[in-house]
């Protein structure tokens, strides 16, 4: 796992953490093996955000802005969490049995 990088400023320790602890659980999500990028720059009167995930098979990325650096961070990381859930769930439907998609047959009564 990498680490969030910061451009054109210095991020205080408070800040640089809470990035990085934004991170880590955002890696709860990601598919193994895949290589991440987290970015937060300054910009004039902003900070963008940047997130991606490289895995063997997708990649996730995401930007987002805000006055606020725990904005843009928080809406960034939200919406590639979006991103990863909505891929898990297509994954599993692709890949589970069809005995989970069953329905309940039952023989008739033979009277």
């Amino acid at each position: 796992m990498n680490n969030f990088q910061f451009e054109n400023f210095k991020p205080t320790p408070e800040l640089a953490l809470y990035a990085n602890t934004v991170l880590i659980r955002l890696m709860d999500y990601i598919p193994d093996g895949a290589v991440s990028t987290a970015v937060l720059k300054k910009e004039k009167h902003k900070f963008s955000c940047l997130l991606e995930v490289q895995g063997r098979r997708v990649t996730f990325f995401e930007d987002q802005s805000s006055a606020d650096p725990k904005t843009a961070i928080d809406s960034t990381s939200e919406k590639m969490r979006e991103q990863m859930l909505e891929w898990q769930s297509e994954r599993i439907q692709l890949t589970e049995p069809t005995f989970w998609n069953f329905k309940e047959v039952r023989p008739k009564n033979e009277h």
